[in-house]
């Protein structure tokens, strides 16, 4: 493992091959490396959550153009897999119960119970 130092000498990258810059070699066991390591996670953690994030609107958009074909006649609901069917109408069912929970805002809720 070849590391490379800012001018204070803390390490600021890694390479498994000596490049130009990672000039110094070290174990991947060594404390320093570890620490190093340790440190990249958040970041690697951060990434992970974008792209959770970014999965979950991608999924809604997926169920947008599957309703939107099915719609237009292009595919036919009976033709997906069943397991997807099933997957599609449990979303459906907990989209449906929850947009009824939801129906007013609170201002609205309030508005009503003074009428």
């Amino acid at each position: 493992m070849y590391v490379k130092r800012s001018a204070d000498g803390e390490i600021v990258s890694l390479s498994l091959e000596q490049t130009n810059g990672f000039n110094e070699s070290l174990d991947f066991d060594t404390d320093e490396v570890q620490q190093f390591l340790n440190k990249a996670k958040p970041t690697n953690d951060k990434l992970k959550d974008t792209f959770v994030a970014s999965d979950e609107d991608f999924i809604r958009v997926l169920e947008d153009l599957i309703n939107l074909l099915s719609d237009k006649g292009i595919i036919r609901f009976t033709e997906l897999p069943i397991e997807v069917q099933r997957k599609l109408l449990k979303r459906q069912s907990i989209r449906s119960n929850a947009d009824k929970i939801n129906l007013f805002d609170e201002e609205q809720l309030s508005k009503l119970n003074k009428e």
